[in-house]
């Protein structure tokens, strides 16, 4: 095999042998939820990883804390699920709406759902970061994960032109790592995408973004097993427990290039500020909300224009963002891998790996994508819009909270159930003995 090395970004590519050497049967650059749920999904079915992550530790960062139903299956058939609860996992069964000038809008809930768990669960992003890699000791014969391992390129079989593994840096030394198909799972500005040409678009653009916030859990019944979201005309502000339910999470509405100016208030003005949107928060010590831990987190709806080529899969935020008001971009990495690797178990087993043979990912899971996202965006602008208009008149969209059939069906889609899983697409259903 003619294998030649492409650099895919600023930094050089290594030269010559390398110190480092790895071989596996998939090759999945960026270590986050997307690429470790990956490597998961591919041990399911005997596959075996290479797990390669920039980053050497396991940052706290305010996003992507909301497990929702299926993808909280999918961990348990991983074994992930254990180590998950051990890190502190609050399980949520309800949201209530509120506007503070009118008041109660109505409850939402996962209760009823036809499903073994009815419930999303709250877990830090590191903590679900930590515990996917806590599950992959016992699977140290598939899942080979590297941290600090920054790839700088990409290794490319010089006669057909198909990427099949990647080059860079860890630890001062140089590594390559080689397999039969590579997963790109990095980011949104995802340069493996980049390198194999394709392209991406923006969907629509967004005038708000979130301020997230952590503060101590009040102790208020109101928020034991629950969330509260509260709108109206100064905008969108959520109030989320977090872990062991002792602490909360709170994605505040500002809009966009406002975040200098709110970061400058004093503890006394941003407290104001929260109690207006949400007077609940009179009973929440609100003095560390800005010191302990905050970022702005800025809202994209973004879809990549293919999920596979010349032997490249995207995953999570490489193929797709997503407003995070229903809460669905992690679990969309997650159900991305879930079929991903069913497909690459096809591959290896039936079809042979090529780009046709592994698009069966991509007419599975793209339009699914787009209508989550869909459903997002337009849940998106439902929940956040702001202004006088929004107390007086806009209060009315949220009769759908008295209608049980409809809150039945968004239960539904905001839980997974109507994505269809790599069992539900019948991927596998083959006669394997047959086909030896």
């Amino acid at each position: 095999m003619d294998l030649k090395r492409h650099p895919i970004g600023r930094a050089a590519v290594p030269e010559g042998a390398c110190t480092h050497r790895w071989e596996a049967d998939v090759v999945i650059v960026g270590g986050a939820v997307a690429g470790a749920s990956m490597s998961h999904a591919l041990a399911e079915y005997g596959i075996s990883s290479v797990l390669l992550e920039r980053g050497d530790d396991f940052p706290e960062i305010n996003r992507g804390d909301a497990i929702q139903p299926l993808t909280w299956s999918f961990f348990e058939r991983w074994g992930v699920l254990p180590y998950m609860e051990s890190f502190g996992a609050y399980k949520l069964h309800e949201w209530d709406f509120i506007n503070p000038r009118v008041g109660y809008l109505g409850t939402w809930s996962f209760t009823d759902l036809p499903f073994k768990f009815n419930h999303s669960v709250i877990l830090r992003h590191r903590n679900i970061h930590r515990a996917l890699y806590a599950a992959m000791e016992p699977r140290r014969d598939l899942i080979d994960p590297h941290r600090g391992a920054m790839v700088t390129g990409a290794v490319v079989d010089g006669a057909t032109d198909r990427v099949v593994g990647a080059v860079g840096t860890i630890g001062g030394e140089t590594f390559e790592a080689l397999g039969k198909v590579v997963v790109a799972a990095d980011g949104p500005h995802s340069k493996l995408r980049e390198f194999v040409g394709i392209g991406v678009e923006q969907r629509y653009t967004y005038d708000e973004g979130y301020l997230m916030l952590t503060i101590p859990k009040p102790d208020v019944p109101e928020l034991d097993g629950r969330g509260i979201r509260y709108v109206g005309r100064h905008g969108l502000i959520v109030l989320i427990p977090l872990d062991g339910g002792e602490d909360m999470r709170i994605p505040l509405q500002i809009p966009k290039g406002s975040v200098g100016e709110w970061r400058a208030m004093s503890g006394g003005e941003l407290r104001h500020q929260l109690l207006v949107r949400a007077p609940i928060l009179e009973h929440a010590d609100t003095g560390a909300a800005l010191g302990k831990l905050s970022h702005f987190y800025n809202v994209a709806w973004q879809h990549s224009d293919a999920y596979v080529r010349n032997n490249v899969c995207l995953i999570g935020e490489a193929a797709h963002t997503i407003h995070p008001t229903t809460a669905q971009g992690m679990n969309m990495a997650v159900l991305d891998a879930e079929v991903l690797a069913a497909v690459i178990k096809r591959c290896f087993d039936v079809d042979g790996v090529s780009d046709e043979s592994l698009r069966r990912y991509e007419q599975g899971r793209r339009d699914t994508n787009a209508t989550v996202m869909e459903t997002s965006h337009s849940q998106g602008l439902h929940h956040t819009g702001s202004g006088l208009w929004h107390d007086i008149w806009g209060v009315r969209v949220y009769r759908w909270l008295e209608d049980e059939e409809t809150k039945r069906e968004l239960s539904m889609r905001i839980a997974g159930l109507r994505n269809p899983t790599s069992k539900d697409m019948n991927i596998l259903d083959y006669d394997l003995e047959a086909v030896r």
